[in-house]
């Protein structure tokens, strides 16, 4: 048990009250966070970092992470060896692309020649051969020690509430 939430004079009824509020925070905040993120991610550059302020207090910074380029990797070798025995791809300089026992090479199992296989053979995938996606950008903000308690003080406590609520005019 936390020390700084201490419930064991609560009653049940406040007690279920609290989690009650604690998961509506949560669940709102979570929807909130992303779409603003995402809006964030939207007007910025992957590798964009500004400083935050919050009420006038120092809020850390927010970052924009730079996206990876996906590729293509080879995730059942056999069956993408026999594919090249088959279609008796070569490697560089004529040698065989796939080692005795039909397993591929480690040349043959590399981006490079996996697009170029790939792009000569109209983008179809030979087997055990899959797509993996880039890494997508993320964006993340680190909070100085201590920040959430400060947003949490009574002086702080209707501007961060407030800000939960988003910019929804259509609520009741």
């Amino acid at each position: 048990m936390s020390e700084e939430f201490d419930f064991s004079n609560t009653r049940p009824d406040e007690l279920r009250a609290i989690i009650i509020a604690s998961t509506i925070i949560d669940k709102r905040n979570s929807a909130l966070l992303k779409a603003a993120k995402a809006a964030w991610a939207e007007d910025h550059d992957g590798g964009d970092v500004e400083d935050c302020t919050f009420a006038g207090m120092d809020a850390g910074s927010i970052t924009l992470t730079k996206g990876g380029n996906g590729g293509y990797t080879v995730k059942d070798p056999l069956a993408y060896a026999d594919c090249l025995h088959d279609m008796k791809e070569p490697l560089a300089g004529g040698r065989n692309s796939w080692e005795q026992r039909n397993y591929p090479k480690p040349e043959a199992m590399t981006d490079e020649f996996l697009e170029n296989l790939i792009r000569a053979h109209g983008g179809e995938l030979p087997p055990g051969v899959e797509y993996k996606p880039g890494r997508p950008q993320t964006v993340t903000l680190r909070l100085p020690r201590g920040f959430v308690n400060k947003a949490f003080q009574a002086s702080q406590i209707a501007n961060t509430l407030n800000l939960l609520k988003g910019n929804n005019t259509n609520e009741q």
